[in-house]
């Protein structure tokens, strides 16, 4: 066992009012009194630390650890390097030869950056591989885009009906046209067509993390779309990669699954609720994403001279019923309800649901908006009235992402 004394340091200890540390003590791991007495054979080591800064880690409040660790694997389709159809396509081809069978994936193209203007589609993606599948991740992490492979593994067809939560892409003919729009649609395709992870596989994939966490500072995370009861169990993968050597606590938000029915899934057991990985909350989806177009916003986006969309005003993927059935359970098993919204169509809904509610948590909100891109200020006045104040979960990856 080691002690450790740092010391010419200036320390903030994590809360406002308290004065900064000049100097600490560190033993196996844990901050103790500078002046209690070490047990026989601990080694004491002092570091001048020479008037260097020390913070708390960073806390990330909004993740998806599993979605990071797929980048690792995949082809970045995004600027400089990724600026057309063509560069995107030789992204792909670069990665397929690093990763000579399985699925060629990539992430991050964006339509209104490309040369083209355009998403690409299942013919472009053809021209990367017409016999290994090809999956590439919009820039939202919403909606996808497939190869004519990858639909023929999913048995999707003209005749294939849209899913609950998402649509197709379909040509003028009706026939699909690799666009998968919004989760539903990226759900489906993956539960029909992708290979399942295997346990090992996946704690395997959440280890190559540990450099990225610890380069940037952050000890506290959360997955915000993990489906509980799948195969692996998120609860048992994330507290075994931990115990594998991740230094990071894991705050898990479940994928509601239970439709109108408040009993509609398990109820959360006490030891899931406790520890460094736990259980945090239930997670809903009330519509897309702003460049998607996806978001649902009370006036219709705006488009380019001749350009058709599916959706003008953006889609509502949540039912009043679903939402009070998901904050019913959410509220009996003391979590938090997180819910994905972006457009302000889609805020008003929300708060006209919870216009009677009352919270039921004391040290945390009992509602979290995540992303809120398009909020009002009569909405913000009237969150302000309301007895339960939703918090905010914003990131700055959208309005770079996210502006045009």
């Amino acid at each position: 066992m080691s002690r450790i004394h740092y010391k010419n340091l200036c320390a903030f200890p994590g809360r406002t009012g308290e004065p900064f540390l000049t100097e600490f003590t560190v033993e196996d791991g844990m901050f103790i009194a500078d002046d209690s007495p070490a047990p026989d054979g601990t080694e004491i080591v002092t570091i001048d630390m020479r008037g260097a800064f020390v913070m708390p880690a960073f806390i990330d409040a909004h993740a998806h650890p599993d979605g990071l660790a797929m980048t690792m694997g995949a082809a970045a389709c995004t600027p400089p390097t990724v600026r057309s159809i063509p560069e995107l396509q030789s992204a792909l081809r670069k990665m397929a030869a690093k990763n000579p069978e399985g699925w060629i994936e990539g992430w991050g193209y964006d339509e209104s950056l490309l040369a083209e203007g355009r998403t690409p589609l299942k013919g472009d993606l053809d021209q990367v591989s017409a016999d290994r599948p090809v999956f590439i991740r919009r820039s939202d992490y919403h909606s996808a885009v497939v190869n004519s492979k990858a639909l023929e593994m999913a048995g999707i067809d003209r005749n294939t009906p849209d899913p609950e939560g998402g649509a197709f892409g379909r040509d003028a003919n009706g026939e699909p046209d690799g666009r998968l729009i919004e989760l539903g649609a990226v759900r489906f395709l993956e539960a029909h067509a992708k290979p399942a992870k295997t346990f090992e596989s996946a704690v395997e994939s959440l280890l190559k993390l540990k450099d990225h966490y610890l380069s940037h500072g952050i000890l506290t995370t959360t997955n915000m779309m993990v489906m509980r009861g799948s195969d692996p169990e998120p609860l048992t993968l994330y507290r075994e990669a931990c115990r594998r050597g991740l230094p990071v606590d894991f705050n898990l938000y479940a994928v509601w699954q239970g439709g109108e029915d408040s009993s509609g899934m398990p109820d959360l057991r006490a030891d899931e609720l406790r520890g460094p990985v736990r259980y945090a909350g239930i997670k809903l989806f009330a519509d897309g994403s702003i460049s998607g177009k996806t978001a649902a916003v009370r006036n219709p986006y705006k488009t380019a001279e001749g350009e058709k969309l599916d959706y003008p005003c953006g889609m509502m993927t949540l039912e009043e019923p679903v939402f009070l059935a998901a904050l019913s359970y959410a509220r009996r098993n003391g979590v938090q309800l997180s819910i994905h919204i972006m457009g302000d169509r889609s805020i008003d809904a929300v708060l006209d649901w919870l216009s009677d509610v009352d919270p039921w948590l004391a040290d945390v909100p009992s509602v979290r908006l995540e992303h809120a891109s398009l909020l009002r200020p009569d909405q913000l006045e009237r969150i302000d009235q309301m007895r339960l104040k939703p918090a905010f979960t914003t990131q700055i990856i959208f309005p770079f992402a996210e502006w045009r």
